[in-house]
């Protein structure tokens, strides 16, 4: 059997498999249920095994990159517009504990030493990543999309054999800096305020989220500035009370929020009072080659196969289904079909064994996005859930993570166990036996609403969206879900 070998000899990443380490020290991580099919999001992965940050963390932060380096230059027709990969995600969690600014800090660390991996003199210069950092300012992110403050030149596009490329009409093929930036902020509510909306960096970003080929910036101090051909990605972190004291009320559903990831995360599954190297896994230039890989192949016009479609399809009905069934949730479900769209994609960017130049979406693609997005969307229901009613999310959140590991605990159990207070168990549990999502029995009998008593028991009956729920193999292909 031949040896393992990183590289292919045309260049290509064969995957890391972390399961072959023989030193392996880590703990399984609850998120790795979401991992996708072997690439890079499963690389970075593995590089982050000795930290505590959370597997949902690393993938949303890989995806990001991808989606960051990508640009405009891979897509998905989408009716009569192109849909391209920019989307925004919010990493939420207490403090000190999940390690959210950790992900997003080495992401950027691959991003800033990814472009001199690519081998095409073209592309190269077209690869120019455009990063908003730190503390981020409406100006600041202009200055970003600028395309006059884009570093690299303009020039002619060539074939292979040296001559210019022209279009139908006979015209050459130009490249011209285009207005493209990715965003990432260690601290939301550092940036962003209540206060700010109306005229700040939120209110930008819903304007830049949908990528625009013109779009005048009208400032104060500069007048009318006019981007071109958009592409606005962010990665922000922050705790939950920030998150809610953030996001201003008029963007919770329909607005800023429904447009994001949000991925909430409570607790780390691991334990390193300092992180620890995974020396069999990828290092940082590893990484960073793997990337340029990436963004050297996925280029132009991408599609679903007859099965993923079929998938997509199925999928989208029971979307549909439940997005009226939750109206309370609706708002921030609205764009999650967008959203698996996007991930579909990026899924199919980050595996080294998609050929090239075949530009399909497989079924495992759309299937790995919709494991994913269920995962990431059950993690973050309690946080969705309490930003309109004022409740604790971070306590609703240990609720839910308590009765989806116990069987059957008893109200005391629970308050200890979740280490909750009684006022936030007993509206934690009327809501999601509105959901229809926890089962209350008292005396051997079925309750509607908790009793308060010490001996009532509570059982955990589903998620938002389950594996059950989930598109049958039949409706998409062969493979499982």
């Amino acid at each position: 059997m031949a040896k393992w070998q990183p590289y292919q000899e045309d260049g290509r990443p064969n995957p890391f498999n972390e399961n072959d380490d023989p030193a392996k020290f880590w703990k399984e991580d609850p998120g790795d249920i979401a991992l996708p099919s072997p690439g890079l999001i499963t690389d970075f992965v593995y590089y982050m095994r000795g930290t505590e940050a959370p597997t949902l963390f690393q993938i949303w932060s890989m995806l990001f990159a991808i989606s960051t380096c990508v640009k405009r230059e891979a897509w998905l027709r989408f009716g009569d517009d192109l849909l391209f990969t920019c989307f925004f995600t919010l990493l939420v969690g207490p403090a000190g504990i999940v390690k959210k600014s950790f992900s997003i800090a080495k992401v950027i660390r691959v991003i800033q030493g990814m472009r001199r991996y690519i081998k095409d003199s073209q592309l190269k210069e077209m690869k120019h990543i455009s990063l908003v950092t730190g503390k981020a300012t409406p100006e600041a992110l202009l200055e970003a999309l600028l395309p006059k403050m884009k570093r690299g030149p303009e020039f002619d596009l060539r074939a292979k054999d040296g001559s210019v490329l022209r279009d139908s009409r006979g015209k050459v093929i130009r490249y011209k800096k285009t207005s493209e930036a990715g965003i990432a902020l260690s601290e939301l509510a550092a940036t962003v305020g209540k206060k700010d909306y109306s005229r700040g960096l939120i209110e930008d970003l819903l304007d830049l989220y949908d990528p625009k080929e013109v779009w005048p910036w009208r400032t104060v101090g500069r007048g009318v500035a006019i981007l071109r051909k958009t592409h606005t990605t962010l990665i922000a972190a922050t705790t939950p009370a920030g998150f809610r004291d953030s996001v201003p009320a008029v963007a919770h559903s329909d607005g800023f929020v429904s447009r994001c990831a949000v991925v909430f995360q409570n607790r780390t599954a691991r334990r390193f009072r300092r992180p620890v190297a995974v020396t069999n896994g990828p290092s940082m230039e590893d990484l960073r080659r793997r990337l340029a890989w990436v963004v050297e192949n996925a280029i132009g016009e991408f599609d679903l196969t007859p099965e993923a479609d079929a998938y997509f399809e199925h999928w989208y009905d029971r979307f549909a289904d439940r997005r009226e069934a939750n109206p309370h949730l609706a708002g921030s479900w609205s764009r999650m079909d967008i959203l698996l769209m996007q991930v579909s994609l990026l899924l199919r960017c980050q595996r080294y064994d998609a050929d090239p130049e075949n530009r399909t979406i497989e079924l495992c693609d759309i299937q790995d996005a919709d494991k994913l997005l269920r995962k990431t969307h059950n993690e973050a229901t309690p946080l969705l859930r309490n930003l309109a009613n004022g409740s604790n999310p971070e306590a609703i959140a240990r609720i839910e993570y308590f009765l989806r590991k116990q069987k059957k605990p008893n109200r005391v159990a629970v308050l200890k166990g979740a280490h909750v207070l009684a006022a936030d168990l007993d509206a934690a549990l009327d809501q999601l036996v509105q959901e229809d999502r926890v089962r209350i029995r008292f005396n051997g009998k079925d309750v509607n609403v908790p009793t308060k008593n010490g001996g009532e028991t509570y059982e955990w009956v589903g998620d938002i969206w389950t594996e059950e729920e989930a598109p049958s193999p039949e409706a998409g292909g062969e493979s499982e879900t």
